[in-house]
């Protein structure tokens, strides 16, 4: 049993007085699912019985019935013969709730009547992320996030709405618990959350929606360098290496890569000297052509690779993708981006 598995028995054992002489199997399932929420049971670990029964002062058979309920609500799964755990959701999953999300806050941002909104909860669910940011309470944070989405989808003023939005939440926060580096998913959605405010409280329903649409990449990083000019094509590769550093990532962390060419002869000179393999060029190097077979327009240029990048890293479900572009006179430039996937 690990540690954080023994933390929630024993927070379990003090909930035991919420259930009251009238302990229901919804009753127990609401306390279960709290504590999900909180990361008490983190995904993938196994619910004993046995144990949560015991700290509960349930029997079996509710406990069970709880069991089957919050399967239901998508949070946990049973397995023959093994159990039931608390459920680990799979990249689709992911897209799905994101997907679902978007469908029901957009709805509800559209219906709105006339200014002024009933904007209190938005607003507090958006200081509390800031408050929380400040501290550095990146757990607080999702929190925030979650109340802030729950806030606009309850702008619908529907109780079944309302109760969508909470399953689907409930759902989200078994990705949060397994994140990596949960700053980095959390402190970007501060900004356009308190832009979603300040755009509803100017009455402004309809760029409120858009602003709710989800982008495609995140700029992670970029640099510049500069080379001489009878060497010009060869900018890329120490703008690349720059932004690479102060993405705190490398070159094998990249699952695609726009490299701009006018001719085929710069880029691999480039993706020479960088270290990239025939291998490379093949599976994540300009892998729908480039400015040779894609067209090379004057000042357009790099709306064309970010878009080109944008849609096939979206159609590869990749994470990190660079993009490259050298200019006349020795000057070279790369961004780092990141697959946005809320």
């Amino acid at each position: 049993m690990t540690a954080d598995t023994a933390l929630g028995l024993s927070e379990l054992a003090a909930d035991r007085a919420l259930l009251g002489r009238t302990s229901t199997a919804e009753r127990v399932a609401g306390v279960l699912r709290e504590r999900i929420a909180q990361g008490l049971f983190r995904p993938g670990v196994r619910l004993s019985e046995e144990r949560i029964g015991g700290a509960l002062g349930v029997s079996r058979n509710t406990l069970r019935e709880s069991f089957r309920l919050l399967t239901h609500e998508r949070l946990l799964v049973h397995r023959l013969n093994k159990g039931t755990f608390v459920r680990v959701l799979t990249a689709a999953d992911i897209v799905d709730i994101y997907r679902v999300r978007r469908l029901v806050e957009c709805a509800a941002v559209r219906g709105l009547d006339a200014a002024p909104y009933r904007l209190t909860d938005v607003a507090a669910a958006v200081r509390y992320g800031e408050e929380s940011a400040a501290r550095g309470d990146w757990k607080g944070c999702s929190t925030a996030n979650i109340r802030f989405h729950q806030a606009l989808a309850g702008l619908a003023e529907s109780d079944r709405t309302d109760d969508l939005m909470r399953g689907v939440l409930a759902e989200l926060r078994l990705a949060f618990h397994v994140m990596d580096d949960p700053r980095r998913f959390h402190e970007p959605y501060l900004t356009r959350n308190r832009e979603i405010l300040n755009t509803l409280e100017a009455g402004d329903a309809a760029t409120a929606e858009r602003l709710g649409l989800t982008p495609l990449l995140r700029l992670v990083s970029f640099a510049r360098d500069g080379v001489p000019a009878r060497t010009m094509g060869l900018g890329p590769v120490g703008a690349t290496r720059g932004a690479l550093e102060r993405a705190g990532l490398s070159l094998d962390d990249m699952d695609l890569i726009e490299l701009n060419e006018a001719f085929a002869a710069q880029v691999l000179a480039c993706t020479r000297a960088l270290g990239l393999t025939e291998k490379d060029h093949e599976e994540r190097v300009n892998v729908n052509g480039s400015g040779i077979s894609l067209g090379h327009p004057v000042g357009a240029t790099g709306a064309r690779i970010l878009a080109t990048l944008a849609g096939e890293v979206r159609r590869r479900e990749a994470r990190y993708a660079l993009e490259t572009m050298c200019i006349g006179g020795g000057q070279g430039l790369a961004a780092v981006f990141e697959r946005v996937t809320g």
